[in-house]
């Protein structure tokens, strides 16, 4: 009985140490009009690394991204580009001295962020699940 409980311990202890989802840690926000209500990861990627400028229901997608040093970016960066917010960021030094692109807009904070997609329908951006939506945006389902 006592090795039972002692695994069970360990067992709950290991769930709890154990890392969560980059997914539960983010919420990508789009402007409240803006028809989606999902969108998979690598079509979500593409739009954050300028292979694609446009929304798939055609309106011009403007994405919007926290400084690279940021959690949520590095989180973010990480779950949906599949690189570090630092390989990212040397990614769009390549597309610009290359004349290739210009880089998502940066913003500061998270309400910057959200300030930024509250008045422009086609941005993008993503936040921490723990800062609130404000009027005028809601979140977009990632799907894998």
């Amino acid at each position: 009985m006592a090795r039972v409980c002692l695994l069970l311990v360990g067992a709950l202890l290991a769930s709890a140490l154990a890392p969560r989802k980059a997914q539960a840690q983010y919420v990508v926000v789009v402007h409240e009009t803006n028809p989606l209500t999902s969108i998979g990861r690598s079509e979500l990627s593409n739009l954050l690394l300028g292979r694609e400028t446009r929304w798939r229901h055609g309106a011009r997608a403007t994405p919007v991204d926290l400084p690279v040093t940021s959690r949520v970016r590095q989180v973010f960066s990480m779950a949906v580009i599949r690189q570090s917010a630092t390989a990212v960021r040397s990614y769009w030094q390549q597309q610009q001295f290359a004349g290739r692109g210009t880089p998502p807009r940066e913003r500061a904070t998270e309400r910057d962020v959200l300030d930024m997609i509250r008045l422009d329908p086609g941005a993008v951006g993503y936040i921490s699940v723990t800062t609130p939506l404000e009027p005028g945006t809601r979140a977009l389902v990632v799907l894998p």
